[in-house]
């Protein structure tokens, strides 16, 4: 078969050189060490090593490829032999033939060998085995490195995350990228503050979580309490506030008397307490520290309730739509992973109850049927939205619902058997029912991620593990090219969204609920075409040169779409200049930010100054949230500010990483980019100038006080597996090593501009080392330097 063929090829090819020697171009003895890394004590590896074929793994009985060849074959010589008196019809029947013969994938069909699958003894997993080199293509960053190093995928991260630039594969991609432009100090502090950062923020989850424990549990520790669950109960009720609970009304929907009655006392609780931020009159009078205590309170009793109440009243649709509730309040908030045990219970009750069916419609009032369509979407919306945020696939199976729109929806002119194009065609916006629209654009946003992850993402045609294993240019075109005609629909939905739609959202967006839903479309849009990317180019590291190269040009207009769909979104957030609309935001914005940020590694002169204003006025927006207004302690227990601490700290270090590739490509000096960037307001040169300045307070408080992570480990051993000498020669450097490993020695720091108003030792020794990841197993030590507010650089 020709998919054999191409894996003899394959196993055949092994280097001769090690790395280094081939990198550098010098003789190798391919010894293993080889004398070249002996004399030079470098790490000895190699690509392409020679592996077990992994054919064996298969049953290649069938002769598929050959019969379709033949038959593709046959259909062309009779249309050649055709008269021209033969029907047109005839002519088209035969061509629709040969289109979808084109679409069988004859790798799709190979049967794994149960003899050898079943006596498999290697260590590492059959997968690993089976899928090979291919791993390392999985995402846009695992396949910026050339070894053959499998890519573990993270289960928080998932496949298409649109947190992977955050996975450690993304951050050394950053950091490759930074080391490849430049040596010089302020590099090299960036790259020391990135990897102090990710020490500072996996500090920031070694405490207890709500994920890993009860929700009482969780309150005790992190309160410092040793007392009962009931006493645990009254304790935070006592803490919630008497005008949240005074303001509850309780009296004729609440008795008491199960786990269910007090979940949704929490959800009611939930819901007063998030009204006093919705209006715009009390956000001057509520501050975020004292908001965010009490909704961390009613949170936790809720999660109590709501798992006492997970295996009674299963039937029972009242907690449903207390989930659904909890969902619209807090999905901005909490951990995905949190969320998402809330999301699978509401997607399995939501099925078990029949809301996904019409059939269980028939013979209810249609006042309870028509709160039922309603409660289901609902459902099937933040399924769908946990889909896009974590880049997993979905719980819910939409071939198997079938369930009217409710009927306000319906009269907009749209119906449930549309596809996404005929339901922007048709669909009749009435601004004067904005609470309708709103409803029918979750529910288009529902059927595009379905598309998206349905029709591409995890369509076995495209993700099958069969094509990563077997890879054969001649049977992948035809899977290049549908898969292409399905990545043109997507963006022809998106282009419809956008001539249609978002128009009108923006139009309306003063109103808070339509500006919500105008933020999610935008986050969609990145997040789609991000994991659209990521599979493209999965499919084009299996082709072969030649039409890899037609691929290019896809590649680069979806980071361009992704690009504008990111500056779009934080400019149209700015423009809301309503500070605590923008920590909301908080769930999507670094995501964003990172996508400006990789658009001005890759192609920094093609960046305009506007962008960078845009970097500089969000973290500025950010810091007046947390320093000037006094909001948040930085020592505070609230897991939400610790996270808006730590994306505030990231934020600040991207935008500087910005600041430093638009001045070297524009070859401008700081103090013209400060003059640039006043021109879009003081605030943002002030910006500007605080994240280039390694004395601000966002570095300090994560520079001296935390021990080294194991993020950072893996993150430092990848660049120094995949860059070798050019990371030891100009940012990580090697020292002399002893028979027990490293040894290390201290520098002492040079003298330089910087202020040592704190200690700076670490950093002064980093940025001035020829050795750098000895330096930094030296230098985790605790250091406590008493950062305050008022220690923000001017």
């Amino acid at each position: 078969m020709a998919a054999k063929r191409g894996l003899a090829k394959q196993k055949s090819r092994v280097t001769k050189a090690c790395d280094r020697c081939h990198r550098k171009k010098i003789k190798c003895n391919s010894k293993k060490p080889c004398f070249g890394c002996i004399g030079s004590q470098s790490k000895c590896t190699y690509r392409n090593q020679f592996r077990e074929p992994i054919e064996v793994f298969f049953n290649y009985t069938g002769s598929l490829s050959n019969d379709l060849d033949n038959a593709k074959c046959s259909i062309a010589k009779l249309k050649a032999q055709l008269p021209p008196s033969a029907p047109a019809s005839l002519q088209k029947g035969l061509a629709n033939i040969c289109t979808e013969l084109e679409k069988i994938n004859p790798q799709l069909y190979l049967n794994l060998d149960s003899k050898e699958i079943s006596s498999y003894g290697g260590l590492k997993s059959i997968e690993t085995e089976i899928i090979g080199k291919q791993s390392k293509s999985l995402n846009r960053f695992s396949n910026a490195f050339e070894s053959n190093t499998a890519q573990n995928v993270s289960m928080y991260f998932g496949v298409y995350s649109p947190l992977l630039y955050f996975a450690s594969t993304g951050i050394s991609w950053i950091t490759k990228k930074l080391i490849s432009c430049s040596n010089d100090r302020e590099t090299r502090e960036t790259i020391y503050l990135f990897l102090k950062f990710l020490d500072a923020s996996s500090a920031s989850h070694a405490g207890p979580k709500v994920t890993s424990i009860s929700p009482l549990e969780y309150y005790s520790k992190l309160n410092g309490l040793s007392c009962g669950n009931d006493v645990l109960i009254q304790h935070i009720m006592s803490n919630i506030s008497n005008e949240i609970k005074g303001n509850t009304n309780i009296n004729q929907t609440i008795k008491f008397n199960k786990p269910t009655d007090w979940f949704m006392y929490g959800v009611q609780l939930m819901e007063q307490h998030h009204k006093a931020l919705d209006r715009k009159s009390s956000k001057k009078l509520l501050p975020l520290k004292y908001f965010l205590e009490q909704d961390e309170l009613i949170f936790c009793l809720c999660l109590e309730y709501f798992e006492r109440s997970l295996f009674s009243t299963m039937y029972d649709l009242t907690i449903l739509k207390g989930l659904v509730s909890l969902m619209k309040h807090r999905y901005w908030i909490d951990d995905p992973f949190l969320l998402g045990r809330i999301i699978s219970t509401m997607s399995r009750r939501s099925l078990d109850a029949g809301l996904n069916r019409w059939e269980y419609y028939i013979g209810q009032d249609e006042d309870t049927a028509e709160e039922y369509r309603k409660l289901w979407w609902d459902c099937y919306w933040w399924d769908r939205w946990y889909s896009l945020v974590t880049g997993k696939q979905p719980l819910i199976p939409h071939e198997m619902t079938s369930c009217l729109f409710p009927k306000d929806v319906v009269g907009l002119g749209v119906d449930d058997s549309m596809d996404c194009f005929t339901l922007i065609n048709l669909v009749e916006l009435d601004p004067s029912k904005f609470d309708i629209c709103i409803s029918f654009g979750y529910i288009l946003l529902t059927k595009i991620i379905t598309a998206v992850f349905s029709g591409l993402l995890y369509n076995r045609h495209f993700t099958d593990y069969r094509l990563f294993a077997t890879p054969n240019a001649k049977d992948l075109n035809g899977t290049a090219r549908q898969l292409m005609v399905e990545f043109s629909k997507i963006c022809k939905i998106f282009q419809c969204i956008q001539d249609k739609l978002i128009p009108f959202l923006k139009q309306y967006s003063e109103n808070s609920n339509v500006f919500e839903l105008y933020t999610h479309f935008g986050f969609a849009k990145v997040c789609c075409f991000q994991g659209m990317e990521s599979l493209i180019l999965r499919i084009q590291n299996l082709l072969q040169e030649r039409e890899r190269i037609e691929f290019d040009s896809c590649v680069k207009d979806i980071r361009l779409q992704t690009f504008e769909a990111s500056v779009d979104i934080l400019t149209d957030v700015l423009k809301h200049e309503d500070t605590f609309y923008i920590f909301r935001c908080s769930w999507f914005i670094y995501a964003i930010l990172m996508n400006i940020t990789l658009n001005f590694i890759e192609t920094p002169r093609r960046n305009s100054i506007c962008y960078l204003s845009l970097m500089c006025r969000m973290i500025a927006s950010y810091n007046d949230l947390f320093v000037s207004s006094g909001n948040v302690n930085f020592k505070g227990n609230n897991a939400f500010s610790k996270k808006l601490e730590n994306g505030t700290a990231v934020s600040f270090i991207l935008t500087r990483i910005c600041c430093q590739m638009y001045t070297r490509s524009q070859k401008m000096a700081k103090e013209s980019l400060f003059c640039e960037l006043k021109k879009y307001g003081q605030a943002c040169s002030d910006a500007g100038q605080a994240a280039l300045d390694i004395e601000c307070i966002w570095y300090r408080n994560i520079i001296g006080e935390h021990k080294e992570s194991s993020f950072r480990k893996e993150i430092l051993s990848i660049l120094d597996r995949e860059m070798g000498d050019l990371v030891n020669n100009r940012v990580i450097g090697v020292q002399g090593k002893n028979q027990e490993g490293a040894c290390y020695e201290k520098l002492s720091p040079s003298s330089t501009s910087v202020s040592v108003g704190m200690d700076f030792c670490s950093l002064e020794n980093f940025v001035t080392a020829e050795s750098l990841p000895d330096l930094l197993n030296l230098f985790w030590e605790d250091t406590e330097f008493g950062i305050t507010k008022e220690n923000l650089g001017e």
